[in-house]
């Protein structure tokens, strides 16, 4: 259905205040030596970092990952398809939430509040 990640980010974004009480948004924010997708700053003042992938999953556990750092919580969003069970432990394990973008957008998994956040001020200036 998609043919690149800004096709995804571009459905997701039409639909993300049925998921998000959005304050603010920001795309493409840097962080050490890659950028985030999309970081929201949610209307509690939470930082959500949102990772969006079509494929390649092995990478967005990595990247994802990284963002429990500077976020209260993180979520991967993928298009909707079939996803290995085994993956979706792995995430869940480390408390990134998984999102479903089709007609809408889904939550496979909420994300769990970061307990290793200590970076946030790295990204807050950007909202």
């Amino acid at each position: 259905m998609f043919k690149s990640e800004m096709e995804l980010i571009d459905e997701f974004k039409k639909d993300i205040d049925t998921i998000f009480k959005v304050k603010n948004i920001a795309e493409e924010i840097p962080f050490f030596s890659r950028n985030i997708d999309m970081v929201i700053l949610n209307n509690q003042d939470e930082i959500i970092s949102i990772e969006f992938k079509l494929k390649d999953i092995k990478t967005l556990f990595e990247q994802a990952a990284k963002c429990l750092l500077c976020s209260d919580m993180v979520y991967v969003c993928l298009p909707q398809k079939k996803i290995k069970i085994e993956t979706i432990e792995k995430f869940e394990n480390i408390g990134i939430g998984i999102l479903m973008v089709d007609d809408g957008i889904r939550i496979l998994q909420e994300a769990k509040v970061s307990q290793k956040s200590f970076l946030k001020s790295k990204v807050r200036g950007y909202l």
